[in-house]
């Protein structure tokens, strides 16, 4: 089972699951809101390494395992959206 912590990496995690949410996002969406040069932001890489996000055709889902970690530790506190991508706070 996937663990996640508090640290800020993790509810960044919890909050992009949430933004995927049982209905999904298109693929172009996602990329839109979440893509991130930045090798320290890498929750779109991350999730797919970890088999909680799948990717068919243009739809981005939840996998079994990211709705199970999202209902067990849900809940992330918000993160800011600029010019929608997503920013997170470095703690």
């Amino acid at each position: 089972m996937h663990e996640i912590s508090h640290d800020p990496h993790a509810l960044l995690m919890l909050q992009f699951l949430a933004w995927i949410g049982e209905d999904g996002r298109s693929h172009a969406e996602t990329m839109e809101a979440w893509r991130s040069s930045c090798p320290r932001l890498s929750v779109w890489e991350d999730s797919l390494d970890a088999g909680l996000v799948t990717v068919a055709g243009s739809a981005v889902t939840l996998a079994a395992p990211g709705r199970a970690l999202l209902a067990r530790d849900g809940g992330a506190e918000p993160v800011r959206q600029v010019q929608g991508r997503v920013c997170g706070v470095a703690s």
